[in-house]
């Protein structure tokens, strides 16, 4: 049985010790460099302002001109070319833009005003037209760009070299990046992940080669932890003997004494990274999200985070029918009182009511109600009143605690400045058998994240083992960069050992000896 497990700890390692040193470098990579994806922030800088007063078409009207049968999933209001614009979303189908001021559609947005667009956004910088990328190419994999595609890519010649995407469908800035961002997310996200576009593009087999890369790594390590401890020597080895407690010399002394040292760390990485890939195939995986795992972002969706249709449904209150929108954008917009102009307007139904939620930027928001009656206008959802509206979400089941959380906890966070989450939420929990947790966003009344008892478990067990992101150790941020860089160096020290162990192996025959056999 030894035989076996030395002969498979070799082989194994043989053909992995250099994927292992990739990932351990990489992932340090990752620490500093993301995948390209616009964050809120970025994307409502895109965004133009302008004047609700030059809307004339109802939301009503808006859904006719689209031709919808049934009320729409979203309805927005931004800027189009100095014109506003509603955007709607169908079921099952990409957005309708209809101007909101003639109530004509919007045709597919040609390449030559996507070229307008990416240089207006640019601050007047020259733009050049490259192609219209009809699926996915290496920095739009991302499924949630699906609703917005096919996509124009646009260089700018700025001294970032910056390359803008724009939807063919709505005429917005989707995805932005900088040649840095390009050449360095060779050397973390796409190396750690595996997935250049040729393999992307072909997700069956990326994710079988993945799967079964990672799987063989568990092996390698296991076995090498099995026989590392076994050939650990307890008696009679000390430094006033002279003798080492590992019977071995050189090269293979080092690997035993990192795999001793380095191997459970290793261990836990390798495995998590296997559940990254929901081997089960039963729950939601990060094929959809892959741009998003990063330490950055809480995660890939390891479990089944979105909402269920039942639980949104309970909190809008019905379907988000356009007929409800009575008040007007002027009048609404005018009982705001602020100088600034809107980005976007989102139309939305809470507990049955419709509002009007205006952003003048990402994290800078205000409710007006949208059915006529009179309330006040506020910057979010009285905490009391929101609370219960969500203990109606899950039928059947109590609420047994509702917090507004002012900072951020283990479960909703963000590492780092980059990409920074909206504060406060509402953390709502439920008594029902999946032990349901929601975090709520009282500033719009949308969900922004669901946790049953099996999602809070894989955040441990991925997120937690994978990017060590514990609140200890990201609510102090060297600290977590130095325990990621420090664990990276000794499994990089550990794999590059076992590398120059099999190279030799493989270059010819080598006679493994103890200190003892050699004197």
């Amino acid at each position: 049985m030894r035989r076996q497990l030395y002969l498979w700890h070799r082989y194994l390692g043989i053909g992995l010790c250099l994927l292992f040193i990739i990932w351990f470098v990489s992932g340090v990579v990752m620490l500093y460099v993301r995948m390209p994806i616009l964050y809120p922030a970025e994307r409502f800088s895109y965004l133009n302002e302008f004047n609700p007063t030059e809307v004339m078409i109802s939301p009503a009207a808006a859904a006719a001109k689209a031709g919808f049968d049934e009320p729409p999933r979203r309805i927005r209001l931004a800027s189009f070319d100095g014109r506003p614009i509603y955007y709607l979303l169908p079921r099952g189908r990409r957005w309708v833009g209809v101007y909101a001021d003639t109530g004509a559609r919007l045709d597919a947005v040609t390449p030559h005003m996507a070229s307008v667009i990416a240089s207006r956004a640019s601050k007047g910088s020259p733009a050049r037209y490259v192609g219209t990328v009809e699926t996915i190419d290496q920095w739009t994999l991302t499924n949630s760009l699906n609703l917005q595609r096919p996509l124009h890519r646009i260089a700018i010649d700025d001294p970032a070299l910056t390359e803008l995407y724009v939807s063919s469908v709505t005429g917005e800035i989707v995805m932005r990046t900088s040649r840095r961002e390009r050449i360095l997310a060779w050397f973390g996200p796409i190396a750690h992940w595996g997935a250049p576009e040729i393999l992307r593009t072909h997700v069956p087999v990326w994710r079988q080669t993945v799967l079964w890369a990672s799987g063989a790594s568990v092996v390698l390590i296991s076995t090498g932890l099995w026989l590392g401890i076994s050939r650990y020597r307890n008696r009679g080895y000390t430094l006033r003997t002279g003798r080492s407690r590992s019977p071995y010399v050189g090269w293979k002394r080092w690997h035993h004494w990192g795999g001793l040292l380095f191997g459970t760390v290793t261990l836990t990485w390798m495995v998590s990274g296997w559940l990254y890939l929901n081997p089960g195939g039963n729950r939601s995986g990060p094929l959809e999200t892959i741009t998003t795992m990063s330490p950055y972002n809480v995660g890939g969706l390891r479990a089944d985070n979105s909402s269920r249709p039942e639980h949104a449904a309970a909190l809008s209150g019905g379907p988000l029918t356009p007929s409800l929108f009575s008040t007007g954008l002027e009048s609404a917009w005018r009982s705001i009182g602020t100088t600034a102009r809107p980005r976007e307007i989102e139309l939305t139904r809470v507990g049955g009511d419709p509002y009007y939620v205006f952003f003048a930027d990402w994290d800078r928001s205000w409710i007006v109600p949208a059915a006529g009656h009179s309330a006040r206008v506020r910057t979010r959802f009285d905490t009391q009143a929101f609370t219960a509206l969500a203990a109606a979400m899950v039928p059947g089941a109590r609420l047994t605690e509702a917090t507004l959380r002012e900072r951020y906890d283990a479960f909703y966070y963000s590492v780092g400045s980059v990409a920074p989450k909206r504060m406060p939420v509402l953390l709502v929990k439920f008594d029902d058998p999946d032990r349901t947790w929601y975090y709520l966003d009282p500033h719009t009344g949308n969900i922004i994240r669901r946790y049953d008892r099996y999602g809070r478990v894989m955040r441990w067990v991925v997120n937690g083992l994978h990017t060590l992101d514990f609140p200890f150790l990201f609510e102090h941020r060297p600290a977590w960069d130095l325990a990621i860089i420090l664990l990276s160096a000794g499994g990089l020290g550990l794999s590059f050992t076992g590398l120059v162990i099999g190279w030799r192996r493989l270059s010819g025959p080598v006679v493994a000896v103890s200190k003892e056999k050699a004197a």
